[in-house]
């Protein structure tokens, strides 16, 4: 199950502390978004962020990382593979969650 840092004001908040992009950052992220999508992602938005803190990395690059973990997936996904983190299953599922991301990641330095 997915843990959450606080609940205030109707959103669920998740602080992350990721100061580079690792390889590893991909899968944590593929593997968590599903799960915040599947319990949270019914609206056009969802009820959450994920509030990185001071970092070499910048929104952009955060952004960048998640859209082309994504794009991974729904590659897999078109071509028949399976997605390496499973929970995945359409392409447009992957889409629903990328067009989201704008309105999740927060970056404070």
């Amino acid at each position: 199950s997915r843990r959450w840092d606080t609940w205030m004001a109707g959103k669920l908040y998740e602080f992350k502390a990721w100061y580079v992009w690792k390889p590893i950052s991909s899968r944590t992220f593929l593997k968590q978004i599903l799960q915040d999508y599947l319990n949270n992602g019914v609206g056009e938005t969802m009820p959450l962020k994920w509030v990185f803190g001071p970092s070499p990395l910048g929104r952009a690059e955060i952004l960048a990382n998640m859209e082309a973990a994504l794009d991974e997936v729904k590659a897999d996904l078109l071509a028949g593979k399976p997605p390496p983190i499973s929970g995945y299953y359409s392409p447009a599922m992957c889409d629903a969650i990328k067009s989201r991301l704008n309105s999740v990641v927060v970056k404070v330095n």
